[in-house]
């Protein structure tokens, strides 16, 4: 009995296993924070929480408390996962026992992970929000650049991968044909996606910086299309750019979701504090599932791809590794060099890991938050075009951040993807 229960305590994974055990806290600490989203858990807390015993009604308290649910939840997660990554770096470097403490424990952590995220929702009210909310902005912009290198990697990979099956495989006419097929559903997505959306949001009188956004993308994944499509770069192909267009339109429909505009954009729904049917303030989209899903799925890709950092890089051709640096290293014990790289590897991972929770954050939120404002008395800001109610004014100025980071990383996404096309060839 006490053999078993001390395995519980000390059993170990493996490095990548371990990481897939933490993604794995960080998915369901994301469905513990959903429950925000339900009605009757929001009643709950409207009822029990000292966030409401001020002069709000019903509606406003129920939106202030969805936010401060979810900000909770993560500022829990974000406590325990840095608290984590203090003591396994610290091990790592002063223990030789490193890989027992950050790949084993997991009865303890995962009651640790708990702890931290059911004592955050005792959080008192405060300027937390509001910085975490200005910090996530930043995480955000980072978390989507990588999901964007991993994404070309994947495309990448995906092409080499069913080349290699057409030249080799005795079904090889199969898998041309599937490579057609799957290319003309992407292109056929495209397509589809681009009349969809300048039909939705640019066809309205005044919306023309909507029409001139949606041309430029479809211009520069034309251009990345033919680019892949051109003898000379041997290690693109249009199955690689009808990924990158296709997500290229999907960043496409997301920055405009968020576009604060009501005449330009049919699916913002402007927040009327007197209409007592506003339940729709504090909504789980569809959107939002979307991009949860793509983040795990590309942190689930990344475990296993990123295995060296530098090389990584290196073979997207998005930097040089030039530096005969390895050949110094050649005196050093053998043992403290794994110890170096494991413990590199698990930082760098915890640092994903913290990002992707703020970006997480940023997208079930919506960017937004609104403790600190309702139920103060910042009640009117006033503005070039007038006095304007503060809750609403964080809000569109959230609306128009996060539109701005999709829109820049469209651009990021389709260039990036141009310049690993012909980086070989500038190098060469």
């Amino acid at each position: 009995m006490d053999f078993q229960l001390c395995s519980v305590y000390t059993s170990v994974a493996k490095p990548a296993a371990g990481k897939v055990i933490y993604l794995g806290f960080l998915f369901i600490g994301t469905l513990l924070s959903l429950l925000a989203f339900f009605p009757g858990v929001r009643s709950f807390f409207v009822r029990h929480s000292q966030f409401c015993d001020r002069n709000l009604n019903f509606e406003k308290c129920d939106v202030l408390v969805g936010h401060v649910l979810l900000y909770r939840v993560y500022i829990g997660m974000i406590i325990f996962f840095f608290l984590i990554s203090v003591i396994n770096c610290q091990m790592s470097i002063f223990s030789s026992s490193a890989s027992v403490i950050e790949n084993g424990l997991w009865f303890l952590k995962w009651n640790l992970f708990c702890f931290f995220v059911l004592i955050s929702l005792l959080i008192p009210e405060g300027r937390i929000c509001h910085t975490l909310m200005h910090i996530g902005w930043i995480a955000a912009i980072i978390v989507i650049f990588m999901e964007l290198i991993l994404l070309i990697d994947f495309a990448k990979y995906l092409n080499s991968y069913w080349i290699e099956k057409i030249e080799t495989s005795l079904n090889s006419k199969l898998w041309h044909f599937l490579l057609i097929l799957i290319t003309s559903l992407l292109y056929t997505l495209f397509i589809a996606f681009t009349i969809y959306f300048y039909v939705i949001y640019s066809t309205t009188k005044g919306c023309h910086s909507h029409s001139v956004f949606i041309a430029v993308i479809v211009f520069l994944c034309l251009g990345a299309s033919l680019l892949s499509f051109h003898p000379k770069v041997r290690e693109a192909g249009l199955l690689q750019a009808g990924m990158v267009a296709t997500y290229t339109m999907y960043l496409t429909w997301s920055a405009l979701s968020h576009s604060s505009d009501k005449k330009c954009n049919p699916t913002y729904l402007t927040s009327n504090w007197n209409d007592t049917k506003d339940d729709y303030l504090f909504s789980l989209k569809p959107i939002m599932i979307i991009d949860i899903t793509i983040l795990f799925g590309i942190l689930f890709y990344g475990i296993y791809r990123v295995k060296n950092l530098n090389e990584f890089l290196n073979n997207l051709h998005l930097i040089n590794c030039c530096s005969q640096s390895d050949e110094d290293d050649t005196d050093e014990p053998i043992e403290s060099n794994e110890q170096a790289i494991l413990s590199s590897s698990y930082l760098s991972y915890y640092i994903c890991i913290l990002l992707a929770i703020l970006y997480i954050l940023m997208v079930v939120s919506n960017y937004y938050t609104p403790e600190g404002i309702l139920g103060t008395n910042k009640v009117l800001l006033e503005t070039k075009d007038g006095m304007m109610d503060v809750n609403e004014y964080t809000k569109e100025f959230s609306m128009l951040t996060a539109m701005s980071i999709k829109m820049t990383m469209s651009f990021v996404f389709v260039l990036m993807f141009m310049w690993t096309a012909v980086a070989s060839l500038l190098s060469a």
